[in-house]
């Protein structure tokens, strides 16, 4: 485990400037926390997350009390068939009551994506428990080809999905 400060091989890692952790595209360390445990960002991700999840799982008791109509999709009412997002509300809500064959059914992606929120939630309250932070390195290649494999990955989806379920779900 290394700490912010040591000395990597000829490699000096700071606290503000990263370079490289690993030779990998990805990494991960657990440093002392010795600045405040969450940062602003953080915590409002953390409070972002913990109400769409809170949301996900409290929507159909309320559902009734509300005239939300959550089927608005301007691609669906236009070209008549689901858009890329189509059903992931659905997906989530399924998920957060356990429904996990309803919730692929609604969207493929839709379990996948509940369960890194749920990740990244318990993420953001680790270094509260622990005392220690979590920093993640993610090379700069990565990052430019992580937003094209995500797109890739749901226009697959989308195909299976209109292939195997129709436009009607």
């Amino acid at each position: 485990m290394e700490f912010a400060g040591e000395l990597t091989g000829s490699r000096i890692m700071t606290d503000r400037l990263i370079r490289y952790w690993d030779r990998g595209s990805f990494s991960v360390r657990f440093s002392p926390a010795d600045k405040p445990l969450l940062r602003r960002k953080e915590f409002l991700l953390f409070l972002v997350l913990s109400w769409i999840l809170a949301l996900c799982y409290l929507y159909p008791y309320v559902s009734g009390l509300t005239d939300i109509n959550f089927g608005f999709c301007v691609f669906r009412r236009v070209t008549g068939i689901p858009c890329l997002f189509c059903g992931m509300t659905r997906s989530m809500i399924a998920c957060a009551h356990l429904r996990l064959q309803d919730a692929f059914y609604y969207h493929l992606l839709g379990p996948f994506i509940f369960f890194v929120l749920i990740g990244s939630l318990l993420g953001l309250t680790f270094p509260i428990v622990t005392g220690k932070r979590v920093e993640i390195y993610v090379s700069p290649r990565a990052r430019r080809w992580f937003p094209w494999s995500l797109l890739a990955l749901f226009i697959a989806a989308w195909v299976a999905k209109l292939v195997f379920f129709g436009a009607n779900v």
